[in-house]
């Protein structure tokens, strides 16, 4: 089962200007040093550019955890995403489990990531069943593809959130995201009521690095 790392942060200028060119040194230690390293998706938010995301996938967060526990490489490696990051700016990071690799879900026009909270007494098991049996035939054939990721319990993380949800939606064109946002996302909506609280819904336009 695939593991995602969604990290959102504030952008530097010089990832403003250029990300791919900011994000580059990131890669290719990534690419050099990280064993299970799925994808590399990054970028910056549609309607702020302040703020950047950096979305990658593992096979497993065990391969994740020892490239952060590698004492001669992570180093080099958090310089290296500091300087994507404003100064003094923040940078947030969560794992979520995933079914698929989202091949495309991260390569199409615009990505929108929802981020939840499972409400007080919610399971995961009844947002997955509810996913997959009212939610995905709504979006199918409406976006490139769909995932539902569960927070990752990560133990000794600074601000684990196992209850953290996370749906990304992959969108062929902005025009067809505004349609179904218009036509169709109350009926989502209200199948998510009552289990799960909305923290943020943002659109990003990823680039692919791997």
């Amino acid at each position: 089962m695939p593991v995602f790392e969604y990290c959102a942060f504030d952008a530097s200028q010089g990832y403003k200007l250029d990300p791919s060119s900011a994000v580059h040194p990131v890669v290719e230690i990534m690419l050099e040093h990280a064993s299970g390293l799925l994808s590399y998706h990054h970028g910056l938010q549609a309607d702020d550019k302040s703020k950047g995301y950096f979305f990658v996938g593992w096979r497993s967060l065990a391969n994740h955890q020892r490239l952060i526990d590698d004492q001669n490489v992570y180093p080099k490696l958090s310089a290296a995403v500091e300087a994507c990051v404003a100064p003094g700016g923040k940078i947030a990071m969560q794992h979520f489990d995933f079914t698929c690799a989202l091949d495309r879900v991260a390569n199409g026009c615009v990505t929108e990531f929802g981020l939840y909270t499972l409400e007080a007494g919610g399971t995961k098991k009844e947002l997955q069943k509810v996913w997959d049996t009212e939610i995905v035939p709504i979006l199918r054939n409406s976006v490139a593809e769909e995932g539902l990721g569960i927070g990752v319990d990560e133990g000794s993380s600074p601000s684990p959130n196992a209850n953290a949800v996370l749906m990304p939606l992959g969108w062929s064109s902005e025009e067809k995201r505004q349609d179904f946002k218009l036509m169709k996302w109350p009926v989502v909506q209200n199948a998510l009521r009552d289990l799960v609280v909305v923290d943020a819904e943002v659109c990003v336009h990823l680039i692919r690095e791997i």
